[in-house]
């Protein structure tokens, strides 16, 4: 299992919608490519499950990643 408890992005659409949010040191956020993210994913072979805990984070990110990834639990809060 897999836990992002944290920031979600707020955008809605386009190719950066569900971006996980990550704040810099500097104060800056990070967005790093949803795509990448659930790429990364995919290097993990006994993932069962993610559970994200981040506003805007289950859709449409979770939901994205449970169509690539049919056989893993998405939890969203």
């Amino acid at each position: 299992m897999l836990q992002f408890s944290g920031h979600g992005d707020a955008l809605r659409r386009g190719p950066m919608a569900g971006a996980l949010a990550f704040e810099m040191a500097d104060g800056t956020i990070q967005l790093p490519d949803p795509d990448d993210f659930i790429a990364l994913l995919g290097k993990c072979p006994r993932l069962e499950g993610v559970f994200l805990n981040g506003c805007k984070t289950l859709r449409p990110l979770g939901e994205r990643i449970q169509q690539e990834m049919p056989w893993l639990t998405v939890v969203g809060c």
